[in-house]
């Protein structure tokens, strides 16, 4: 795993409660090249430099390449990578290779994506991986594509079909709440778009025998024309990274200072705080840009890799709370015993972890109203981690076994010398991250439930519970065993 130095550059852009830092780059390497060349060891550092934990590879070439990349990925200390399959036009390939564990892979045909079978209308299949970045679930979904290149009548056509096929694939993880991000080598530039023709209503010359347009693009084209830009059907659901070289220019094809190569995000993954680079290892004597690993690269080393330069993006993927405000159900106040037989040692509060997630329960306020109180491990040096569908007990520091707690129960304290300086049987309960104003859940509506009753949370509300009914509990198994 590449340790984050991107938590350097977006700790400060993003406000979200629950978001995991993310590097991501593309890279249009040119060919990957056999390990022991030049340009493959060029690659390799830069690589290395970089940091990414996800990287997009356009232009693997065939299948000495292919293997060329597993090695690279491998040296590089990505365990994780994927390869698209030959595309129905052409031998080059994308390519992924990730710190995060690959979930899914898919490839969508123009069939697939416009539902008409006779479709035939990309190049080159849009790769499209899923990645956990927390090992919990929170997936990021990265589309790794490389465009239509060349000038001739049909090839700014032929980028402008395949945006609508990518525009697609879009449009189904946005639909979904996904996060998304999208990279490659779209052979466009952004700002000289569109083209000339503004819009095409037949079919240019030149294009393949066996290219044959969907019946979507077909009623494009009969109703006001196809726009001739490969841009709007992405920047429908998703904000174009600004990426920019140290010395401010935005290139990312050296020898012709073209800017073709670009990353995307879905509109959560974008809202979160973006910091980007275009990496010129020219630029490296400055000293400046995002933070990188290692020394500093020779100055032409990124040239000797290859003919476009890598661009990179570190953002922070929107992940499920640990937490949330009452209601959600992922963390409850199960049950509360406010009157306990004995009064100076009796009180707890049960709190039950619905979520699929652990959470650290220590340093979390519990608050009746007149004295909030942090909790921690009753026992020193004792776990404060509630792991999914676990209990946690919060008892009196002074706790004398007044009842008997099962096996696995997460045992709670709080700092003063009674939880709360005394529960009563009006007080509410609530319970608060560590900050104390962030609310967890409540128990708003206290009641007595008898001497020696606590008060239980069910499917129907707060009901009183005495130990020894049978445990209707319906959260899980009340603490019983009278002292």
């Amino acid at each position: 795993m590449h340790t984050l130095l991107a938590l350097l550059a977006v700790s400060a852009l993003s406000s979200a409660l629950a978001a995991e830092p993310v590097r991501v780059a593309t890279w249009n390497i040119q060919t990957v090249g056999s390990p022991g060349t030049a340009e493959y060891d060029a690659a390799l550092d830069v690589l290395t430099r970089i940091g990414a934990n996800v990287v997009a590879i356009d232009e693997v070439k065939n299948a000495s390449d292919a293997a060329s990349f597993e090695a690279l990925a491998a040296a590089a200390g990505y365990p994780y990578t994927a390869v698209a399959p030959y595309g129905p036009m052409g031998s080059l390939r994308t390519a992924v290779m990730s710190d995060y564990p690959i979930v899914d892979v898919a490839h969508r045909s123009s069939a697939d994506l416009s539902g008409d079978l006779s479709a035939n209308d990309i190049s080159r299949y849009f790769l499209e991986v899923t990645v956990d970045v927390t090992g919990a679930g929170d997936d990021l979904h990265v589309v790794a594509g490389h465009w239509k290149s060349g000038w001739y009548e049909q090839d700014p056509f032929r980028r402008a079909v395949e945006s609508v096929r990518v525009g697609q694939i879009l449009d189904g993880y946005v639909a979904a709440g996904d996060n998304v991000v999208l990279m490659g080598d779209m052979n466009e530039e952004i700002d000289h778009a569109p083209l000339s023709p503004l819009t095409y209503t037949t079919l240019p010359a030149g294009l393949p025998s066996t290219w044959t347009p969907g019946a979507d693009i077909s009623s494009m084209m009969a109703d006001g024309g196809l726009v001739n830009d490969p841009f709007p059907p992405i920047a429908a659901d998703a904000t174009v990274v600004d990426a920019r070289q140290v010395d401010g220019t935005d290139g990312t094809r050296p020898a012709s200072g073209r800017r073709l190569d670009y990353i995307w995000l879905s509109r959560a993954v974008a809202g979160g705080g973006v910091a980007s680079e275009v990496f010129d290892c020219g630029d490296e004597a400055l000293g400046l840009g995002l933070p990188k690993y290692g020394a500093a690269l020779a100055s032409d080393l990124c040239a000797t890799a290859s003919d476009h330069l890598p661009v990179f993006a570190d953002v922070v993927v929107p992940t499920a709370p640990t937490v949330t405000a009452h209601g959600a159900g992922l963390l409850d106040l199960s049950e509360v015993m406010a009157n306990p037989l004995v009064e100076s040692t009796g009180e707890y509060v049960e709190i039950r972890n619905m979520g699929a997630k652990s959470v650290d329960l220590g340093g979390y306020v519990l608050d009746d109203g007149d004295n909030p109180d942090h909790l921690s491990a009753y026992d020193a040096g004792g776990s404060t981690l509630l792991a999914p569908g676990g209990i946690a007990l919060v008892i009196d520091p002074g706790f004398a076994g007044d009842y008997t707690i099962p096996a696995g129960t997460v045992l709670l304290t709080t700092t003063g010398s009674a939880i709360c300086n005394g529960l009563a049987v009006s007080d509410p309960i609530s319970l608060y991250e560590s900050d104390g104003l962030t609310l967890v859940d409540a128990w708003t509506t206290p009641f007595d439930p008898g001497n020696g009753v606590s008060a239980e949370r069910t499917a129907a509300g707060w009901e009183p519970h005495r130990c020894g009914d049978g445990g209707t509990h319906s959260f899980g198994e009340a603490y019983c065993g009278a002292p």
